[in-house]
């Protein structure tokens, strides 16, 4: 039987020169092409990029991201179907939301937005911004102090309102679920989760949330929706360290990814 959704899927390629860390940044445009050219030998149709797609090292001056970005066109390109990019704290650390959706050509140049894939209603959301409510742009965020801001809450509640009677999955960058670490709220979680977790829970349609972010990835089921966090592509160096995936929801509610490199396979039930 075929799945209900089937789409490729990775996160945090942080295209960038040089390496940090275990961060392969000059790595990532062999890892993004190869991932791609598998993609594309699968017969897969669609993917998303979870975010953090760009970065710049630490000798290289801010700006460098647009570079980097540019250099990336030719690669996605080749891609044969349509890619879905959401926002990452690190791709807007050079740019900003407008100027980066432009540059990759997205086809609506909004930071959170909502289309259907056969029945599904899919939702890509926008944790990058401020406490007070202001977009991350270059100089002005702070990656562990990320929210969702009121005005797109507020459209939250309206699509999950319209599309009540639908099976709807998320994409986001940042992460939603629960999580702590040494007793204190995780910085790579929303400021206001609970309050997205609550959107969520009430309108019991959500089939999975689709994050990046959190490098290590993880999958959890909370309040009976999965979590599924990505492992990173940039953490590695060379191509057999290549991260991402095939993710699949089925008929029955079962969430599905077929790993490659990094990523584990996952299933998690309904």
């Amino acid at each position: 039987m075929k799945p209900l959704l089937e789409f490729g899927i990775f996160t945090d390629a942080h295209t960038a020169s040089g390496a940090t860390m275990d961060r392969d940044h000059a790595g990532s445009p062999v890892k993004i092409r190869d991932c791609l050219s598998i993609l594309n030998r699968e017969g897969i149709d669609w993917t998303v990029n979870l975010g953090d797609l760009v970065d710049r090292s630490a000798a290289e001056s801010m700006g460098a991201e647009a570079r980097h970005l540019e250099a990336l066109l030719p690669i996605l390109a080749r891609f044969n179907g349509r890619l879905t990019h959401v926002l990452g704290n690190h791709d807007l650390s050079g740019m900003t939301k407008q100027d980066f959706l432009e540059r990759i050509g997205a086809p609506v140049c909004q930071s959170f937005f909502a289309f259907d894939v056969q029945s599904v209603r899919c939702m890509v959301l926008d944790g990058n911004f401020n406490a007070d409510g202001s977009d991350f742009a270059p100089g002005n965020q702070d990656w562990a102090n990320a929210w969702m801001a009121i005005n797109e809450l507020a459209w939250l509640r309206n699509e999950l309102n319209t599309a009540r009677n639908r099976p709807v999955i998320v994409f986001c960058h940042e992460n939603i679920e629960p999580r702590t670490v040494n007793n204190r709220p995780d910085p790579h979680v929303l400021r206001n989760a609970d309050e997205i977790r609550s959107l969520f829970a009430a309108h019991g349609n959500i089939r999975a949330v689709f994050q990046g972010h959190y490098h290590p990835g993880t999958s959890v089921v909370h309040d009976g929706i999965p979590y599924i966090t990505m492992t990173s592509m940039v953490t590695g160096s060379g191509p057999d360290d290549n991260a991402f995936g095939i993710a699949s929801v089925w008929h029955d509610g079962t969430i599905s990814i077929r790993g490659f490199g990094r990523q584990p396979d996952i299933v998690l039930p309904s």
